[in-house]
């Protein structure tokens, strides 16, 4: 289903979707059951060196995707402070 991505880490969204992180690429991608793929964060959102995903565990944040960075330590790019980004890929844009 997700065959050609790069992926360092993924977390399966409450309609299956797929969300992966690239690491090296600086995104998150959602694959969709269907297969369709799409970019939804990119580094001009913050997301610099995406290593790992989770969804929130309890009701109040389970439609949360927790992305954790590193900054860009391994890219070999420009380098920021790792972080952890709450993200909202369910909510209405």
């Amino acid at each position: 289903m997700a065959s050609g991505i790069p992926g360092d880490d993924f977390a399966i969204g409450r309609d299956s979707s797929l969300f992966l992180t690239t690491h090296l690429y600086n995104t998150l991608v959602k694959v969709g059951p269907d297969g369709r793929r799409s970019v939804i964060v990119d580094k001009r959102q913050a997301i610099i060196g995406a290593r790992d995903a989770v969804f929130g565990a309890t009701s109040a944040d389970r439609d949360t995707l927790y992305v954790v960075t590193d900054g860009g330590a391994f890219t070999g790019g420009p380098r920021t402070r790792g972080q952890l980004v709450a993200l909202k890929p369910y909510a209405p844009h």
